[in-house]
């Protein structure tokens, strides 16, 4: 087997981290901005949107949640290979590592466009 340096696969998972938590806080802005459109418009269409972007928002709440948990997950997986193998991590752990990167860029893909989405919304109703 080959192994490889626990800061190599150690800086990518704490940079998602941080980019998972930044994106909570957007959400939680986002959140605040719905409220006033509701609060500000009571037609059908506009009150349509803000449901419809609210449950946006919590469904990507809740994949931030389960990307959290895997990215924990490999964070541990990562641990015990290092503890097993006196400081180095089996090369094997970079493929789970490929796998997160691009599922989160997919996911970073979905929030941008939620992002125009959004942005047109509040222009409509703002």
């Amino acid at each position: 087997m080959k192994y490889t340096d626990i800061k190599n696969l150690g800086f990518k998972s704490n940079e998602w981290l941080g980019s998972l938590g930044f994106y909570r806080e957007e959400f939680e802005i986002l959140g605040k901005c719905l409220a006033e459109v509701a609060n500000k418009n009571t037609r059908e269409e506009a009150l349509k949107g803000v449901e419809h972007f609210q449950n946006q928002l919590e469904v990507q709440n809740r994949n931030i949640d389960a990307y959290i948990r895997r990215i924990k997950t490999y964070q541990h997986f990562c641990a015990e290979d290092v503890k097993a193998h006196a400081g180095k991590v089996n090369v094997s752990l970079d493929k789970d590592q490929e796998e997160l990167e691009r599922d989160l860029l997919f996911f970073e893909e979905r929030i941008k466009q939620l992002r125009e989405e959004f942005n047109l919304f509040l222009v409509k109703w703002m």
